[in-house]
């Protein structure tokens, strides 16, 4: 029997959707707590190891996996939100799995949906600095260090584009000015202007790996970061720090959009086996519309543009500030999957910190 190793807390919602998957095929699940030192026998004859957030699984068992030719799918935030209409209801909840690192764009896009929201006019006036949410697993920078890289990048952006103004906006979910509004030219609040307001003045964007990004994308705004490049998942599509402002033509943006959505899944697509049979045995990728968000950026109002198959109309629209988890759907997640384990320990930072 093929074995699927999870690793991750029990707590979370997409491991126990990901457990009902690997069940739902038939596989045997084996389940390892996120952030303890695992054991080689632990996945011996795995057929695939999923990790629940990056910093689940040390880096150096990430090597060991990919030098035994077993592929690692890495469960995090997902780029686009997949959405069953106007339903935004638990069933429509969603995650990325990437496979090797954050970066990861599969080039058989498939048919998944895909946003077009280009900007009909915008004004650029400012590059547009937007920092992380601190100990975001996308990063691994604590508040100390969002704030020293946003400062370094407002100063980075006046040196390498002389004359240009700079636009400081925080993450919504740690929306504090300090002396980083001081060194900018202008600041967004995003309590007050939405992402897509500010996208609407906007040269370029410049972000380490946020999320922000790919809304900046789909706006028609050029997007420039300073991370690592395994860590930026539209680097293909986005360029360093320092170099010269591009933008996407139609067809690279549309591309950009659909390989991103290729890796989007919701939670009901891992419980009932849908992603697993697709990510490990080959089945085609679920079908869907190609719809376009209309330019008030509100997602409940969405035009059709063409029709493929509706086998899984699953539509995918922007996840710029995603919701947090409710409290009801974390007890709900408990529940499922406390006969798995009784007890779980917070996730190690093991990862290589950001300084």
């Amino acid at each position: 029997m093929d074995r699927v190793v999870i690793v991750g807390r029990v707590q979370r919602a997409t491991v126990g959707a990901l457990t009902q998957g690997v069940r739902a095929l038939g596989m045997q699940h084996v389940g390892l707590r996120g952030g303890f030192e695992p054991s080689a026998q632990d996945f011996a004859d795995a057929r695939a190891v999923f990790v629940d957030g990056v910093r689940s699984l040390h880096k150096r068992w990430h090597v060991r996996l990919r030098n035994a030719k077993i592929p690692v799918y890495i469960v995090e935030l997902a780029r686009l939100r997949a959405t069953s209409g106007s339903d935004n209801s638990n069933t429509a909840r969603h995650c990325g799995i990437y496979k090797d690192s954050l970066a990861y764009m599969p080039a058989n896009i498939g048919n998944r949906a895909v946003v077009a929201g280009v900007l009909a006019s915008r004004t650029p006036e400012y590059f547009l600095v937007c920092a992380q949410k601190p100990d975001d697993t996308q990063h691994n920078m604590d508040a100390t260090q969002v704030s020293a890289w946003t400062r370094q990048t407002i100063a980075d952006v006046k040196h390498k584009y002389p004359n240009a103004r700079v636009c400081f906006r925080p993450h919504p979910k740690a929306a504090t000015f300090g002396s980083e509004s001081e060194l900018a030219d202008c600041v967004s609040d995003p309590a007050t202007e939405t992402l897509r307001d500010a996208l609407q003045r906007a040269h370029a964007l410049v972000t380490f790996n946020s999320t922000a990004g790919v809304d900046a994308i789909d706006a028609g705004v050029p997007v420039l970061y300073n991370a690592p490049t395994a860590l930026v998942p539209y680097a293909d599509y986005a360029a360093p720090l320092g170099l010269p402002v591009e933008t996407l033509s139609e067809d690279q943006r549309r591309i950009c959009l659909l390989r991103l959505a290729a890796c989007t899944w919701t939670l009901q697509q891992l419980r009932d086996g849908t992603a697993l049979r697709c990510l490990l045995l080959n089945a085609e990728w679920p079908e869907a519309a190609l719809v376009t968000l209309s330019e008030d950026g509100n997602s409940t109002h969405v035009e059709k543009v063409a029709q493929a198959s509706t086998q899984s109309a699953e539509q995918v629209v922007l996840n710029s500030e995603p919701a947090a988890e409710t409290q009801d759907e974390t007890h709900a997640a408990q529940k499922a999957t406390r006969t798995e384990r009784a007890s779980d320990k917070r996730a190690l930072r093991m990862s290589q910190r950001i300084a």
